[in-house]
């Protein structure tokens, strides 16, 4: 028994890993296209200066998010003296699970407009507000924290400080439901912080540390990732203009030994002729997977097309890919896990 509640542990250590890294990705699309609706200002200075602070604010983000559903689920939080419970104040207009109950209900309701609704993303600051700053409502007493964690100027773009005219970016519910969706729903049930330990948390934060952004140039693809020793999939991101300069003989080489991703029959053929980029992106690349958990539950002697064109990818394709012109890339791990998302 005690084996298999270790076994247990470590495959919620992992799914939830996964998840939260997912949730990276939704939260830097979910930037993405706020940045577009404010033409570009929101993030243009950051970029500029450092684009580095955007990935530590989203990981930021998702860090508050973990504590406080923590706190949530152990009751540190606001909380009604004669029934212990969080006060009706606090969950109807500030917690983390009752956004996440209202985006549901918004989503069987209205699922084709999710991503054109506002509104959640204000709600979340306003709790990492109050969280670093107190409250001495007579529903919602809390003491100011003034902690590292909720400083709310160490990324002033998630408030939308870095416009010329400061206001909220237009975030929208369904990129925050995605999200939230991910940590709260594990294998099709509800996930209890209140039974995670420091060890489970903490695997969690490492799968989501080491990384950082950039933004390539020209037309860019992601493959899918391979497994390494049980970590988290690497999703290396491919320029086509590179590969295209390379020479047609070396270009399955080049691939190899710079995607890991290896190519056979067919789709050889025309990665050598290919003239042009649209050329390119008409390959199918596929990579073997080499366990039933790499590629989305596939058996072993399966294949599994790789190769998407972010260019034209349906949003609803798959949470991984991306129509986003930014990348995450880890810089700290093993070299062969370099590029980890797609732009």
């Amino acid at each position: 028994m005690l084996r298999r509640s270790r076994e247990y542990q470590s495959t919620v250590s992992t799914t939830l890993a996964q998840q939260v890294l997912d949730s990276l990705y939704e939260l830097l699309r979910g930037f993405q296209a706020a940045d577009e609706r404010a033409k570009g200002e929101l993030l243009r200075a950051v970029l500029a200066k450092n684009p580095d602070d955007v990935y530590g604010g989203l990981l930021t983000v998702l860090m508050r998010m973990v504590f406080l559903l923590f706190a949530e689920d152990r009751s540190i939080v606001p909380t009604d003296p004669k029934s212990k419970q969080p006060t009706e104040l606090y969950v109807r207009h500030y917690s983390v699970h009752g956004l996440f109950e209202r985006l549901r209900a918004d989503a069987e309701h209205y699922p084709d407009t999710m991503d054109q609704r506002y509104g959640a993303w204000a709600q979340l600051l306003s709790l990492f507000r109050a969280v670093y700053n107190g409250c001495k409502h007579p529903q919602m007493q809390m003491p100011a924290r003034h902690g590292h964690l909720f400083d709310p100027e160490r990324f002033k773009f998630l408030e939308g400080r870095t416009l010329a005219e400061p206001r909220l970016p237009l975030v929208s519910d369904g990129t925050l439901y995605r999200v939230l969706h991910n940590l709260f729903i594990l294998d099709g049930e509800r996930l209890s912080y209140r039974t995670l330990d420091v060890q489970e948390i903490g695997s969690v934060y490492q799968t989501i540390m080491g990384f950082d952004i950039e933004v390539p140039t020209g037309t860019a693809i992601a493959l899918k990732g391979k497994r390494k020793n049980g970590s988290v999939p690497a999703s290396p991101v491919v320029n086509l203009e590179t590969l295209l300069a390379v020479k047609s003989a070396e270009r399955v080489k080049w691939l190899k030994e710079n995607a890991d991703t290896e190519l056979n029959g067919e789709a050889e053929k025309k990665l050598k002729a290919a003239a042009s980029v649209d050329d390119l992106s008409a390959v199918r690349i596929i990579r073997r997977a080499r366990s039933p958990s790499r590629l989305s539950g596939r058996r072993s002697n399966q294949f599994s097309n790789a190769w998407a064109n972010t260019q034209r990818l349906p949003k609803s394709l798959n949470s991984r890919f991306a129509t986003s012109p930014w990348a995450v890339r880890r810089f700290s791990w093993k070299p062969a896990d370099n590029l980890v998302t797609r732009s």
